[in-house]
């Protein structure tokens, strides 16, 4: 007679036990993890009132912050910005120093082969005239100070606008000129508030204490690698009536053609 199924013949399958089991679970939730961008809900925007605001709330007209890195980052969308309905950009590309910048193999709609020689990031390219139809930002992973004597202190996103681009790249030229890399200073930030746009200044605030370097590295590293996240185009529909738009001669050898 077979005799009946016990619990710890449940316990296995295919060899392995329970023990190992949790361990393969955790691992492919961290795997899964891994592959959800996990900078999207926790940013710091600007407001019009010269206020940062984060999850909700206003925290001030200064930051006193590390910037543990920073990104460039090239984005092109179809469509004019709509804050109730935000979408992913239509083509979009970001490098770590800036150079050789192309559009990422999954952007929807590829508006050129390299963006030095787009349509988009030309002058006056806007609809509008004034700028790049293709916005160059630069994306900012930041501890906030007041946090660093946690244990696992949070990293937070930072994008900083077109207008305040110049401020940034001055900025860290002169970290550069005195041998310290952004994530080793503190950085306060506030918002000009005589400027037509919002636009951001930075200004040294001193070095970080050497108790807490190694935090402030270990967020180095961990907003190296959440910055060069994708973003996720899944909900990515091409806006209804826009047309591919047009590439330039230089990016198409003199010949006017449409990107597909």
């Amino acid at each position: 007679m077979a005799s009946k199924s016990t619990g710890k013949s449940v316990a296995k399958r295919g060899g392995t036990d329970v023990s190992n089991w949790k361990e393969e679970l955790r691992q492919a939730a961290q795997e899964e993890s891994d592959r959800t961008p996990s900078g999207a809900g926790n940013r710091i925007s600007l407001r019009k009132n010269l206020q940062f605001r984060h999850q909700g709330a206003d925290i001030g007209t200064e930051l006193l912050c590390v910037v543990v890195d920073h990104v460039y980052t090239n984005a092109w969308y179809d469509r004019d910005f709509d804050e109730s309905n935000p979408v992913p950009p239509a083509c979009f590309a970001m490098s770590v120093t800036g150079k050789d910048m192309a559009p990422i193999d999954e952007s929807p709609i590829k508006q050129a082969e390299v963006c030095e020689k787009c349509w988009a990031n030309e002058f006056k390219s806007d609809k509008r005239g004034r700028g790049k139809a293709c916005k160059n930002k630069h994306q900012l992973a930041v501890v906030l100070a007041d946090s660093l004597d946690e244990d696992n202190p949070d990293v937070i996103f930072l994008t900083v606008p077109v207008t305040s681009g110049a401020a940034w790249r001055k900025y860290v030229k002169t970290l550069s000129s005195s041998e310290v890399p952004s994530w080793a200073v503190y950085t306060k930030m506030k918002m000009d508030p005589d400027a037509e746009n919002q636009t951001l200044m930075f200004d040294l605030d001193g070095q970080v204490p050497d108790k807490l370097l190694s935090k402030c590295r270990d967020g180095h590293k961990a907003g190296r690698k959440l910055l060069m996240e994708k973003p996720d185009f899944s909900s990515f529909k091409p806006a209804k009536g826009a047309k591919a738009a047009k590439s330039s001669k230089k990016s198409s050898g003199g010949k006017k053609s449409r990107v597909s």
